[in-house]
């Protein structure tokens, strides 16, 4: 995703990447982008079209810090990365699934969003 991808590439470029790119930080910094100017402003990073019908994450998004931990344990330790992608529908009653997947097609919308605009 958006994180996976611009972190990676920072890992490997920067010296000293498992203490500057600790979750702490990598949440601190990715929920600044979500609300540069503060929660009060409307500026986003996530362009508006993404966020028309749901809003801007709120402060302190559970997928941002999440994320983060998931990213710095893959980071550290590669094989703890599971070895197939396939996500889970929330099917069996399991409602937590259905809303991170939410949050996973908010972040692909993201993702596909840069790519267009030729961010990435």
């Amino acid at each position: 995703g958006w994180m996976e991808n611009s972190m990676g590439r920072a890992w490997q470029a920067i010296e000293g990447s498992e203490m500057l790119l600790a979750p702490d930080q990598l949440t601190r910094l990715f929920s600044k982008l979500l609300a540069p100017f503060g929660e009060d402003h409307p500026f986003s990073c996530i362009p508006a079209a993404l966020t028309q019908g749901t809003g801007r994450p709120p402060a302190g998004w559970p997928f941002i810090a999440n994320t983060s931990e998931a990213l710095y344990n893959s980071f550290v330790d590669p094989s703890s990365v599971p070895k197939s992608k396939k996500r889970k529908t929330g099917g069996g009653g399991n409602k937590g699934w259905k809303a991170a997947n939410q949050e996973q097609d908010v972040v692909g919308a993201l993702l596909e969003a840069e790519a267009a605009a030729g961010l990435q």
